[in-house]
This record gives C-alpha cells, structure tokens and sequence, in this order.
C-alpha cells in the first residue's frame, strides 16, 4: 500500500482485489482438468512416429495457460478500477491586475 501511496494511485474498487485469492484454485482445477483429458484416437504402436519432432503447438501449450492467468489477472485488476491522482496545490495571492 505505500508504493500505491507513493505514486498516487487509489483503488475505486478494491472488493475485487479479493478475487485475486481465487485464482490459485482455479488454476488447480483448470490443471486437474487438462490432466484428465481422454484421447481422441488410439494407435496401438507408436513405433512409425517415435523420431518426429513435436509441433510448434504443443511446444507453446504451456504458454497458453500463462497468458490465461495473465489475463484473468489483468481482468480482475481493470475491475478494481486504479486511478492516478494528481497533486495540485492551490495558491491564492492578491495582486493588481494591469
């Protein structure tokens, strides 16, 4: 909260900064459920396919799941609302106006 302070920044909403807790089990049950996908075809030898390389797809599977979270993060951070406030300091002071 001091680095908020320091910067100027307040939270308009910060009930949803509670959301935040959540993620750890969604992520839990998103991963529990991607573990117990079925196949969708079975071969009964994998001999043929042993020396391929595997794609650029499922090399980058695991990127998926981080951008997600990103995502989901930067979802919950836009609805608590944070606003930059600016500093002003008014002076009132007499003068003749010419």
């Amino acid at each position: 909260m001091k680095w908020l302070e320091q910067h100027h920044i307040i939270i308009a909403n910060p009930q949803f900064l509670w959301l935040l807790l959540l993620l750890p089990v969604l992520l839990f049950v998103y991963m529990r459920l991607q573990h117990k996908r079925e196949t969708i075809m079975g071969v009964s030898s994998t001999e043929g396919i042993s020396g391929l390389r595997p794609s650029w797809k499922v090399r980058w599977r695991p990127l998926l799941t981080v951008l997600r979270v990103t995502a989901v993060v930067l979802i919950i951070l836009a609805l608590a609302r944070p606003q930059r406030t600016d500093v002003t300091e008014s002076i009132d002071s007499e003068g003749i106006d010419m």
